[in-house]
């Protein structure tokens, strides 16, 4: 299970908002032996928005 955050910024005509998850369980991923004593992976998105126009 994965833990999810998310933060929205807006500053100069911009939205900016960003997506974080952290899972804590890495066990079952595929070739978890090449990766011993891992115990956290994080991912982040980005995604801005200007002038109506999306950034990702």
């Amino acid at each position: 299970m994965a833990e999810k955050y998310e933060t929205i910024e807006k500053n100069h005509g911009r939205i900016e908002k960003r997506r974080y998850w952290l899972m804590n369980s890495v066990a079952d991923f595929i070739d978890s032996e090449k990766w011993v004593g891992l115990k956290t992976i994080g991912i982040v998105e980005s995604e801005r928005k200007i002038l109506g126009r999306v950034i990702k």
